[in-house]
């Protein structure tokens, strides 16, 4: 599931921009394919960056700000196409960015979004690792600690 569609894009920058920068048939009309590539990237970066604490992809209601960072992120991928993006959109751009970096450190949270139970590992040990002792075979098969006596593997 994207976590913002084309509409949300028209709106944030207006359809004859979107069109603009995305029209590369110049047949007059959005091209939508344009869209739902940059909105597929930019969601991709919003999962990396949310996937150290959070359970991604997001399934049901997509928090606002996660929405609009989808929004801002993929304006910046089309902007980016053709090297034109405003000044203000490259703002918009910046901070959502800033944020997604934010989000990954643990500065910021998230509300509405499932956390991860643990950031550790799935696995663990609840035992104490043995310590390691000089020890070397001797003939009968019995072992020999000699902490004392230098051996090196030869001996064996």
């Amino acid at each position: 599931m994207a976590y913002c569609a084309q509409a949300d894009l028209e709106t944030a920058i207006s359809s004859d921009i979107l069109r603009q920068l995305t029209d590369d048939d110049e047949d007059e009309d959005i091209d939508a394919s344009v869209v739902t590539a940059a909105i597929s990237h930019a969601d991709s970066k919003i999962d990396t960056a949310l996937s150290g604490r959070y359970v991604v992809p997001i399934t049901g209601t997509v928090p606002t700000i996660v929405k609009f960072a989808s929004v801002w992120l993929a304006v910046c991928i089309i902007g980016g196409r053709r090297g034109i993006l405003p000044e203000d959109y490259v703002k918009q751009c910046e901070f959502y960015d800033q944020w997604l970096k934010d989000v990954r450190d643990g500065k910021v949270n998230v509300p509405g979004l499932t956390e991860i139970e643990s950031g550790l590992p799935a696995s663990s040990t609840s035992t104490q690792q043995r310590e390691f002792v000089r020890s070397t075979f001797v003939t009968g098969g019995e072992v020999e600690n000699n902490p004392d006596e230098a051996k090196t593997i030869d001996v064996w």
